[in-house]
């Protein structure tokens, strides 16, 4: 998917929540999954996101039919191309940034050392008190403070 498509899929989801909305229809919020994953120099793997202004761990929204250990596999593969190890649960988290999610937060190690970026964004480790302030997601934001006792 290119940048303008994850624009216009944020956007789409956005409008939908808003119009349920004002029609008074509660709508569940939306699955999402992602994972904290850092190096032996305590950096963290992080999305410079193109279609919005921030980073972003490696992750997101669940299709239908997966768990969440499953949509985070196929989600770190697009975004990134690497092969993960899923370890413990750090959290749940919610936001509102765009539209309501729920984001399971996992540890998660590499298997795959070879980064390539995706129409998604730019793939990169950053200290994590450089950029906490640059993270694009309130969810994101949480768990990596809960992770790093920011």
């Amino acid at each position: 998917m290119k940048p303008l498509m994850y624009r216009f899929q944020k956007l789409a989801l956005s409008f939908l929540y808003t119009l349920t909305a004002l029609l008074g229809i509660d709508l569940p919020p939306f699955a999402s999954s992602s994972a904290i994953i850092t190096n032996k120099q305590g950096q963290l793997l992080l999305v410079d996101l193109s279609y919005k202004k921030g980073y972003a761990l490696p992750g997101g929204l669940l299709q239908a039919n997966e768990t969440f250990t499953q949509g985070l596999l196929r989600e770190i593969k697009e975004e990134t191309n690497l092969d993960v190890k899923v370890g413990s649960l750090l959290g749940i988290y919610k936001a509102t940034t765009d539209f309501p999610t729920v984001n399971l937060v996992y540890k998660a190690e590499l298997v795959s050392e070879r980064i390539v970026n995706s129409d998604e964004g730019i793939v990169s480790w950053q200290k994590p008190s450089e950029v906490i302030n640059k993270i694009a997601y309130s969810d994101n934001q949480e768990a990596i403070k809960d992770y790093f006792k920011l």
